[in-house]
């Protein structure tokens, strides 16, 4: 986060008066220019409008903040950042945050500095209490590259507990990772290549929540194997499965004879030996 503090914060106001100042008056110039070429014009003004644009963003950043109740994280580094964006979602200043902790502006002012890259957890701890925050956080363990990873996409956790269980029992070298929204795959996507991906079609309102995460599984990786598990194989769109990699469609309640947690299980056993 660029803006740290509302000196930052007018300062930037007044960059972005200031260019658009000179933006006004360089426009001016050229429309009583006419023979100025269409590539100079481009040049004298394109570098302004994309740093007014980037400022614009800054600011955007800051208003948005009193209007959020909680933050995104993505790793430990990221924790800092997030300290910030909530003391000045509180409206407090280095200053009022100082006070609040017992400690000096210039010591919250360090801190920020690099976004508490260099803090001890203790004070981090001890910030967190002062701002009234809570901070929650998901360990995910790192696999061997070796190993084969599966990942479960189901709003119901029932579904994926079910799906576990089989591979723990039959077949407990495989990493099974879980993940309850499209959110929280994404989040998976980040830190894993999944081998296989076993996803419910319809979650939640959206019908084609098991679609995008094939298409996402696709974009991240073209080895990776998808299969949808749904109850309602007739709303699958398959055209648009074909194009995201779909490799097979498995009826949650199929015939009788087809359990459908044993056939996802059959096609990660034979995706494992044809490697």
């Amino acid at each position: 986060m660029k803006i740290k503090n509302t000196k930052q914060y007018y300062a930037v106001k007044k960059k972005i008066r200031d260019l658009e100042s000179v933006l006004h008056l360089t426009e001016a110039d050229l429309a009583k220019n006419p023979d100025v070429p269409s590539d100079v014009r481009v040049l004298m003004t394109e570098d302004v409008k994309n740093t007014i644009a980037e400022l614009k963003e800054q600011i955007a950043e800051v208003d948005a903040l009193q209007t959020v109740s909680s933050f995104s994280v993505k790793g430990f580094s990221s924790i800092g950042e997030a300290m910030i964006k909530a003391r000045m979602a509180r409206g407090y200043s280095q200053e009022d945050l100082a006070v609040r902790v017992g400690t000096s502006q210039q010591n919250i002012h360090e801190y920020e500095s690099d976004d508490y890259s260099r803090t001890s957890l203790a004070n981090i701890c001890k910030i967190a209490a002062a701002l009234e925050i809570e901070i929650e956080a998901n360990i995910i363990l790192r696999c061997d590259d070796l190993t084969p990873t599966v990942v479960i996409v189901d709003d119901e956790m029932a579904v994926c507990k079910s799906i576990e269980r089989v591979f723990q029992r039959e077949s407990p070298g495989i990493n099974v990772l879980i993940a309850t929204s499209i959110h929280e795959f994404k989040e998976i996507l980040e830190l894993h290549k999944p081998d296989m991906v076993v996803t419910d079609l319809l979650m939640g309102d959206n019908s084609h929540a098991g679609l995008e995460v094939a298409e996402m599984t696709r974009s991240a990786s073209k080895t990776a194997t998808v299969v949808i598990l749904t109850a309602n194989s007739d709303a699958l769109d398959g055209s648009r499965a074909d194009q995201a990699g779909v490799k097979e469609v498995v009826d949650k309640f199929g015939p009788a004879t087809v359990d459908p947690c044993n056939r996802v299980l059959e096609i990660a056993n034979s995706l494992i030996r044809s490697k």
